[in-house]
C-alpha cells in the first residue's frame, strides 16, 4: 500500500495521502520506509506550485513564465515554466537533474583543482552541494546578479591536490559564462515563439471580434427596419403583416442563438457549462432539429434529408448542448455548398455508440487545414474566398460539448467532393 502511495496509483488529495502514509509507516515501523517516498512528494508539491502559476496566467497575469528554486518535502527543486499559447511548458527537477544535466562535467574539474560549487535558493537553503563547506573562504555571485534561479558559492577545499587555483578560477569563469549565454540564447527562442503565437492570437482575436460586430449587425438592421414599418403604419396588407411578422421572430431566434452561443462559449472556456443529462431518442432529436433548421432563410434553398437505423438505443446528453452541436453543423454544410443543394444527415451505430454523420457536397477542406479546424477562432480559406460569415467559434464548440459528452468528433473531407462531420456518443443500452 505505501509503494502504490508513493507511485501515485490512486488520485487522493496531499491531506488523504499525508493520512494514508502515515498510518503505513506506524503499520511498517521506520526502517521499512521507501526512501523515494519523499522525492515524489515533492514532485507532487512542485506540480502543484505549477497549476497555480498556470491558474494565474490564465486569468490575466502580468508574466508569461518565470524560474524558481524552492524546497518541496524537504528537497531542492528547480522550476522553470513559459506560456506559449494556450499551454505553458514545465520543468520540475531536482538535485540529480541538476547534476547529470549541467554539473556533472565540471565537478571533476572543481574538485581536481581544489574548489567547491553550491548552490542555494532564495531561501538560502542548498540546492546542490555542501552549504558548511562553502562557508570556508566562499566568493558569492547572488542571483539577481547572474539572473539564475541560485546563488552561486564557490569555496576552496582544505589540501587541494594542486595549490595552483587561478586556472579553476578561469574556467570557473568560462563555465559560468558559457552557462549564462546559454540561458540566454534558450531563453530568447521560447521568448520568440512565446511573442509570435501572442501576435498570432491577438489577429484571430481581432477577427472575431470583427465577425462577430458582422453577425449581430445583419440580424439587427432587419429587426429594426421591419419594427419601424410596423410602428408607423406603413403596411396596410394583412398579408404583408404577417410575413413582416414572421420575419421578425426568425431574425430575433437568429439574434438568441447568436446570443447564447457566445455565452456557452465564454462558459466553456471558464469550465463552468452546466449540462442537464438526459436519455435521448436521437432519431427524434434530429427529426425536430432539422425541421427547425428547414425554417431559417439560408437553408430554405437546401434539401435536407436525413435517415435512422431501426432500433436505435438512447443517447444519454444535454438536450440543448447537442442541439446546438447538430445545428452549428449544419448551418455550416449549407454555407459551404451553395451550388449544391442536398444535405444529408445519418444516425446509425458503430462499435457500440450512436453515430451522426452530416454530409455535405460543398467545397471541402484541404487536409493541411483539417488538423486546425476546430480550434477556436480559426477560419479555412473558403470562408474568405466564398465570403461566408460566422465567428470561428462553432467547431471548437461543438468538439468541447462532444468530448464533455464521452464522445468524440470526426472530419472527412477531400477538396471539391464535400465534407461529413461525425458525432459519435456513447449509446444507453436497455438494462
Amino acid at each position: 500500500m505505501y509503494a502504490d502511495l508513493g507511485r501515485g496509483r490512486w488520485k487522493i488529495g496531499e491531506a488523504a495521502y499525508t493520512y494514508y502514509a502515515g498510518q503505513a509507516r506506524q503499520r511498517m515501523g521506520a526502517s521499512a520506509v521507501d526512501l523515494t517516498a519523499g522525492d515524489t512528494l515533492a514532485l507532487s508539491e512542485a506540480a502543484q506550485v505549477l497549476w497555480g502559476e498556470w491558474q494565474s496566467i490564465r486569468q490575466g497575469g502580468t508574466t508569461s513564465g518565470g524560474r524558481r528554486g524552492q524546497q518541496f518535502a524537504g528537497r531542492p527543486l528547480l522550476l522553470v515554466w513559459r506560456r506559449s499559447g494556450d499551454r505553458m511548458a514545465a520543468l520540475a527537477g531536482g538535485a540529480a537533474f541538476l547534476e547529470s544535466a549541467w554539473l556533472r562535467a565540471v565537478d571533476p574539474v572543481l574538485v581536481n583543482h581544489g574548489a567547491r560549487l553550491t548552490l542555494t535558493d532564495a531561501d538560502g537553503q542548498p540546492a546542490w552541494g555542501n552549504l558548511t563547506a562553502a562557508n570556508n573562504r566562499a566568493s558569492v555571485r547572488l542571483a539577481s546578479t547572474t539572473r539564475l534561479p541560485w546563488t552561486i558559492q564557490i569555496s576552496a577545499v582544505p589540501n587541494p591536490a594542486t595549490g595552483d587555483n587561478q586556472p579553476v578560477r578561469r574556467r570557473l569563469l568560462a563555465f559560468g559564462f558559457c552557462l549564462m549565454v546559454l540561458l540566454v540564447v534558450s531563453g530568447s527562442y521560447f521568448i520568440g515563439r512565446a511573442v509570435t503565437r501572442e501576435f498570432q492570437v491577438a489577429q484571430q482575436q481581432s477577427d472575431f471580434v470583427a465577425a462577430v460586430s458582422h453577425e449581430f449587425r445583419t440580424p439587427l438592421t432587419s429587426l429594426c427596419q421591419f419594427t419601424e414599418l410596423l410602428a408607423k403604419g406603413r403596411v396596410t396588407s394583412e398579408e404583408d403583416r404577417q410575413r413582416f411578422y414572421c420575419v421578425l421572430a426568425r431574425e430575433s431566434q437568429r439574434l438568441r442563438r447568436l446570443v447564447e452561443g457566445l455565452l456557452n462559449f465564454g462558459r466553456l472556456e471558464a469550465g463552468v457549462l452546466d449540462y442537464r443529462f438526459e436519455n435521448l431518442d436521437p432519431a427524434v432529436l434530429i427529426g425536430q432539429i432539422v425541421a427547425e433548421f428547414g425554417e431559417e432563410g439560408n437553408a430554405r434553398a437546401h434539401r435536407i434529408e436525413w435517415s435512422a437505423c431501426d432500433s436505435l438505443p438512447a443517447v444519454r446528453a444535454d438536450r440543448e448542448a447537442l442541439g446546438c452541436v447538430i445545428w452549428n453543423l449544419l448551418d455550416n454544410a449549407v454555407k459551404y455548398s451553395r451550388d449544391q443543394p442536398s444535405v444529408r444527415i445519418h444516425i446509425g451505430r458503430a462499435d457500440g455508440r450512436i453515430s451522426i454523420a452530416v454530409r455535405d457536397e460543398g467545397v471541402g477542406i484541404p487536409r493541411a487545414e483539417q488538423d486546425g479546424i476546430f480550434r477556436k477562432f480559426t477560419r479555412g480559406a473558403a470562408a474568405e474566398a466564398l465570403h461566408v460569415r460566422g465567428t470561428g467559434i462553432g467547431l471548437s464548440m461543438a468538439r468541447q460539448i462532444i468530448c464533455d459528452h464521452g464522445g468524440e468528433i470526426t472530419l472527412d473531407s477531400d477538396p471539391g467532393k464535400g465534407s461529413t462531420f461525425t458525432v459519435f456518443l456513447p449509446a444507453v443500452e436497455p438494462s
